[in-house]
């Protein structure tokens, strides 16, 4: 997704398949309080624990489609 790469900072796919080997993705088969949500919930981290560094949560919407969580 090009927003994950940009959050990234990588320039094009290829730096973000070298980014992803330092990179942990976690996939939750979520539930969330009424109303919430219910499905897949990416969180993706680096290998480093800091504050510098985005956790970048994912959904899928109601088309299935990966989404990034404001």
């Amino acid at each position: 997704m090009k927003e994950i790469q940009d959050a990234w900072g990588a320039e094009d796919s290829t730096e973000m398949e070298e980014t992803l080997k330092y990179i942990y993705t976690v996939k939750f088969q979520y539930v969330n309080g009424s109303p919430g949500y219910v499905g897949d919930l990416f969180i993706i981290q680096p290998d480093v624990l800091g504050n510098e560094y985005p956790l970048t949560r994912l959904i899928r919407n109601r088309e299935k489609r990966l989404k990034l969580l404001e």
